[in-house]
């Protein structure tokens, strides 16, 4: 079971380290703001402690931010039988009027064409498979499962743009690096599949 709370006191538990925001809102919506620190959880109907667990920890108790009740219902349910500890969601019957109050980060975004020659470490967050198919000369290639084990391999100060498939995995990869105190990440929210349709010339892996 959880209980409701308000988003100031959602915001007041992430900041004394008591809790930890999960947003399983769209990426586009984290994007446009979300409280700081928070992980980028994009909603789905199954799978979703699986893919939460390759990017925290259980150590904290969990607080969700949804924005629509069967979202945060189909979250709950599905984490109550997961190591995760949920411990409260935040009320979005009753926080239209506060909730932009909490939303104070947000995500800079860039598309395929202002990415491409631009200056940036560009973090390649999809599975090899995915990458020996095409990707973008010079980007780094570090599997989403892997971002936390590997993230030291990254500076924290660099203009890194985070890239996947169709922006899924993108968003959840932005929101570890802010957490651990990157300050100048973007997201490529078109993804790989943005540069196909844009015919941007890939590399391909040469075993």
């Amino acid at each position: 079971m959880y209980q409701l709370v308000t988003a100031n006191e959602a915001l007041n538990l992430a900041d004394n380290g008591k809790a930890r925001i999960i947003d399983v809102r769209g990426p586009r919506e984290f994007g446009l703001g979300h409280p700081p620190g928070s992980i980028s959880l994009p909603y789905s109907a199954r799978g979703l402690a699986s893919r939460l667990g390759i990017l925290i920890s259980n150590e904290k108790p969990l607080i969700i931010l949804a924005n629509e009740q069967d979202q945060l219902q189909g979250a709950a349910e599905q984490l109550a039988s997961s190591p995760f500890q949920l411990a409260a969601a935040i009320d979005i019957d009753n926080v239209s009027s506060k909730l932009g109050e909490i939303l104070s980060a947000k995500v800079d975004e860039l598309s395929v064409s202002n990415l491409i020659g631009g200056e940036y470490t560009i973090l390649d967050v999809r599975e090899q498979i995915e990458w020996e198919m095409g990707y973008i000369p010079q980007s780094i290639l570090i599997s989403l499962g892997d971002l936390n084990d590997r993230i030291d391999e990254l500076k924290t100060h660099s203009k890194i743009a985070v890239i996947c498939e169709a922006g899924i995995r993108s968003s959840s990869a932005v929101s570890v690096l802010l957490a651990n105190g990157f300050t100048n990440v973007f997201d490529v929210p078109g993804g790989t599949a943005e540069c196909r349709a844009e015919n941007v010339s890939l590399a391909y892996y040469e075993s």
